[in-house]
């Protein structure tokens, strides 16, 4: 699906199940680059000057589409725009302006240059926030980002946020950014403060994952995370040892194909140890049953995952009354390929 076109000697052509575009050799075969895309490609892309452009859509569900300009040359995706629902037919492209029909019922008609030169954000720091530790029961508030507008248009962004760590919910008198929903236009920026509302929490490790979306640019997420002590909880006066609890860093981190992640339990107990992507949805679990006091290790060899930054949690609780958190961490680790 998502026949070839012929451009010279290149050959373009959009693979559905796979969804790849990519550039063939005409006379050799040779793949010249490929280019991953969100979703299946059901129609010829086409081509002008310096780009190829390709329209996509959900096989079996219901969503929307997109439609990329990719350099002619090297496959490096130009400009995404979405759309409210998949494209099955090919485009036309005529002076300039790319023309489509969408399963929502509407006849498209958008300039290339426009395509080109959409919304593109830029969040400063381009990195997730860590907090360090703060005290129970007070409010801490400071910088998030400042978001760039570097397109040629404006653009509406609405925030989420989505946490895990023993408030697996979006409580905005915990966490609160503010603006949430703003407008940024061509060339502008938006400076996002955070909030952080301790006295709701126990002490312990949070990790909150916040998604910008915007009405025409591209999707992306960052993260906040953070540790809350208890001021008047009472130190050890005996330095710490090798049977208390402990979540270690993974070993090799960057890993390929596969890292040990190690842990130390002070008693027996229910240890439940978990895998999340960095929109906080799990992709696996590698442990969940009591465990005996001491020091374990667990391979993780990730299966059908794309290589980035993934979190591992270790979740102890009591080994008669699961739902008693006893201790709890998470560490981050990355996976490449």
């Amino acid at each position: 699906m998502g026949g070839p076109v012929l451009d010279d000697d290149v050959l373009y052509m959009g693979t559905s199940d796979q969804h790849l575009v990519r550039a063939f050799d005409a006379a050799t075969g040779t793949v010249l680059w490929e280019t991953g895309v969100d979703q299946n490609i059901f129609a010829a892309p086409v081509y002008d000057d310096s780009c190829v452009y390709v329209v996509t859509g959900a096989a079996y569900a219901d969503g929307g589409g997109s439609v990329y300009a990719l350099d002619k040359r090297t496959g490096e995706k130009l400009a995404k725009l979405r759309l409210p629902d998949k494209v099955f037919s090919s485009p036309e492209l005529q002076d300039g302006i790319l023309y489509f029909g969408c399963s929502d019922t509407y006849i498209y008609a958008i300039q290339v240059d426009v395509l080109r030169n959409l919304p593109e954000f830029k969040p400063d720091p381009d990195a997730n926030i860590n907090l360090g530790d703060l005290d129970i029961g007070g409010t801490v508030d400071t910088s998030g980002w400042t978001l760039y507008n570097s397109g040629a248009l404006s653009d509406s962004i609405q925030i989420s946020l989505r946490g895990f760590y023993r408030n697996p919910t979006s409580d905005t008198s915990v966490v609160m950014l503010t603006p949430s929903c703003f407008r940024i236009q061509a060339q502008d920026s938006q400076k996002i403060d955070i909030q952080i509302n301790t006295e709701k929490l126990e002490p312990g490790s949070y990790l909150y994952f916040i998604t910008f979306t915007p009405q025409i640019g591209a999707q992306f997420v960052k993260n906040i995370s953070f540790r809350v002590n208890d001021p008047s909880a009472v130190e050890d006066e005996n330095p710490a040892t090798a049977d208390q609890f402990a979540l270690h860093q993974n070993y090799p981190n960057p890993f390929n194909p596969s890292t040990v992640i190690r842990f130390t339990l002070a008693q027996t107990a229910h240890a439940s140890l978990k895998v999340y992507n960095t929109l906080g949805q799990q992709v696996d679990k590698l442990i969940n049953r009591t465990l005996d006091a001491g020091l374990h290790k667990v391979n993780w060899t990730p299966h059908d995952l794309c290589d980035g930054v993934y979190f591992y949690s270790l979740m102890v609780s009591d080994p008669n009354d699961e739902s008693r958190i006893v201790k709890q961490d998470m560490k981050k680790m990355i996976y490449i390929k």
